[in-house]
């Protein structure tokens, strides 16, 4: 890890006090940083609790270690600041330094293990401690060998103070231990890995986390710097809405009001009936997670690394990085979602690069005169119309799709005194027809008809089906299902899946304004031009249509198609034979307790699937109230086949090697 100066925008003047007192201390104690501890200690606590200390965002972490930026160099070189950025599951090697130094927490927590060496002269962890903002921890070499880590679901940013010039030594540290912290720390706990840290991750862990024995530990893996989010809850922008109202939206489905609650407590003055802001979800699900971690009586580790392969078989599992990176487990969750789609653009053609509209920058470089082509009018499509139309703008828009549909939209519920839709007997109704699709939908229609004479709302029908579609679902044959797949799917899905009315008429007032033009059919040219505008030719019902457009964004939701999906890790897996679509293509194949199903029909024990490519079992699984029972039932199939006791080590094995370090790392 290189060093280097952070940009002097970033260094705020309390660095600078925090310099001069820390030389100030020196000097009165003739350079001894024994005697000067004490001033130093005050020094860098008064230092930070200052939230203008560092200003700006520094430069992001990469994804396999911590940064370092260089604050300031005293110039006699008795002594460098730094600031080291974490994200979640970054850590130090062991290691001692060459120099003394004064370290704390500015921005999250930290935890620091101390190391000792036993009677026998073999490094011990002796033991750790959380650091959080304004603690201070002092080291003096030698007998200072420790370890440093992010154990929090955030960002951490640390200050610290070395006893050296660190652009003439290079680094800090004298030597590196490696120890195999795991086999010291953990021998004997049984791992459970989660890859994948969106809704369905998230939650599994933390019905993992409820429910394991302290002997157990559960591994979370995710590459974004923020557990919780996903695709779904990653967005910042404040106009992409949940699709349902906020006093639905609990993680947790015996307490109804839990995520409504949680906004009251943040003060985020919202009514449970509103949609809240996607990102305020995703927050409050990272909450969920630490506070599971907080009363679990297992140990929580999140890992920010990106999972390439699993390798191994039933109950002894290695899950390696794309860093390098690699983790012993007894059972492994993936709760991946879907890949990105094309299914819009024809086969077999080349086609330009778009914007990704789940990038959190896709629509920065979009002015607002740009002409902008939205290929898919889905949810996505949504999602952008709302934030182009927040951004005031005024340039052409065409959005096209196979079916040109968009989604319908909630209204709200009607007063005391409005009739009420008497879903039970609706339900009972239902499951006296015969399983035939076609049965069904005449009866849904009669049911809506009924509903709209006695002054109801047809969403009402809708919604009374929510509970039984998955039993519905399962018990249609084979042909059934592939009839709604072929025929009624998309509509299924405007009339289900519907947005929030705020969004809806963000819509409208583009297409009022003639800015929005809405086509049903398919492209059948894109091409990028030498000037840097895209060239598209679509047909829809009344012909054909040409443009051109700034910009091209790719709308198309998701696909369940594994192959060619770009996934390393699903790649790994199809060519282990471990994982299958689904007969009908609607996602992953799984046994009834979420377990791979491989290719030539056995179950893979100890591997499970979780999220919303389980549609081909139970269809409805891509919303809050139907993943959050998945995510719990994992969790409770997980435990209940873990019965393997991890291997101790072997005797035989080296328990450290010391080598020496110049620039490798930097603590």
């Amino acid at each position: 890890m290189p060093l280097a100066f952070a940009s002097p925008d970033c260094v705020g003047a309390g660095i600078a006090k925090l310099a001069a007192e820390v030389a100030e201390a020196l000097d009165k104690s003739s350079g001894s940083a024994e005697w000067a501890e004490g001033d130093i200690r005050t020094a860098l606590q008064r230092a930070l609790t200052d939230d203008d200390l560092i200003l700006g965002e520094l430069p992001a972490a990469p994804m396999a270690t911590y940064r370092q930026e260089l604050l300031h160099v005293d110039p006699a070189g008795r002594f460098s600041i730094a600031a080291l950025i974490w994200l979640p599951g970054h850590r130090t090697p062991v290691h001692d330094h060459r120099c003394w130094c004064c370290f704390g927490v500015w921005r999250g927590r930290e935890v620091e293990t101390l190391w000792m060496r036993d009677a026998r002269g073999r490094l011990v962890a002796e033991k750790s401690g959380v650091c959080y903002r304004g603690e201070v921890e002092f080291l003096h070499p030698p007998g200072d060998i420790h370890q440093v880590s992010n154990d929090d679901m955030t960002p951490t940013v640390s200050i610290h103070i070395y006893g050296a010039d660190l652009i003439k030594a290079g680094s800090s540290i004298q030597r590196c231990y490696d120890v195999d912290a795991a086999a010291h720390n953990e021998a004997g706990l049984r791992t459970f890995a989660v890859v994948g840290g969106g809704f369905s991750g998230t939650m599994t862990a933390v019905h993992l986390l409820r429910e394991c024995s302290p002997d157990a530990r559960v591994v979370l893996f995710e590459a974004a710097p923020e557990v919780g989010r996903g695709v779904a809850y990653g967005t910042r922008c404040l106009t992409h809405l949940l699709n349902v109202p906020a006093g639905s939206m609990s993680a947790f489905p015996d307490a109804p009001g839990h995520f409504h609650e949680w906004c009251s407590r943040k003060g985020r003055s919202i009514a449970a009936s509103d949609f809240a802001p996607r990102t305020w979800y995703g927050e409050y699900l990272g909450d969920v997670l630490k506070d599971a971690a907080l009363y679990s009586r297992a140990k929580l580790e999140v890992r920010t690394e990106q999972v390439e392969c699993i390798d191994g078989r039933d109950g002894d599992f290695q899950v390696l990085s794309s860093n390098g990176g690699a983790l012993q487990a007894e059972a492994v969750v993936l709760a991946i979602g879907t890949p990105p789609g094309r299914e819009h653009f024809p086969a077999g053609q080349e086609w330009p690069a778009m914007a990704d509209p789940w990038n959190a920058d896709a629509l920065q470089e979009v002015d607002p005169a740009h002409e902008v082509l939205i290929v898919g009018t889905g949810l996505t499509c949504m999602d952008v119309l709302a934030e182009l139309a927040a951004r005031g703008h005024r340039g052409k828009i065409v959005a096209i799709s196979r079916r040109g549909l968009l989604p319908a939209c909630h209204v709200p519920h009607g007063g005391a005194g409005a009739p009420a839709f008497d879903a039970q007997g609706f339900r009972e109704q239902l499951a006296q027809e015969p399983m035939k699709i076609s049965r069904l939908c005449r009866r849904v229609r009669q049911a809506i008809a009924e509903a709209s004479a006695a002054g109801m709302d047809w969403r009402d029908v809708i919604n009374a089906l929510r509970p039984v579609t998955t039993s519905i679902w399962a018990a249609l044959p084979g042909r059934e299902r592939r009839r709604f797949k072929r025929h009624l799917k998309p509509y299924w899905e405007t009339v289900r899946h519907r947005i929030a009315p705020a969004v809806m008429a963000a819509a409208d007032s583009l297409r009022e304004a003639g800015i929005l033009e809405q086509y049903r059919g398919g492209i059948a040219r894109l091409e990028r031009l030498p000037s840097g505008r895209y060239a598209a030719e679509w047909t829809h019902q009344q012909g054909s249509g040409r443009g051109e457009f700034d910009r091209v964004i790719n709308a198309t939701g998701f696909t369940a198609r594994l192959a060619g999906s770009n996934s390393p890790l699903l790649d790994n897996l199809l060519g282990k034979g471990w994982i299958r679509e689904d007969e009908m293509g609607l996602g992953v194949d799984t046994s009834s307790d979420f377990r791979l199903v491989e290719e030539d029909g056995g179950v893979v024990s100890g591997i499970y699937y979780v999220g919303p490519m389980l549609r081909a079992r139970y269809w409805e699984c891509t919303a809050v109230p139907e993943l959050r029972m998945r995510a719990a039932e994992t969790a409770a199939s997980v435990l209940k086949h873990a019965t393997k006791v991890q291997k101790p080590l072997p005797p035989s094995r080296t328990p450290e090697v010391a080598y020496q370090t110049e620039v490798a790392y930097q603590i």
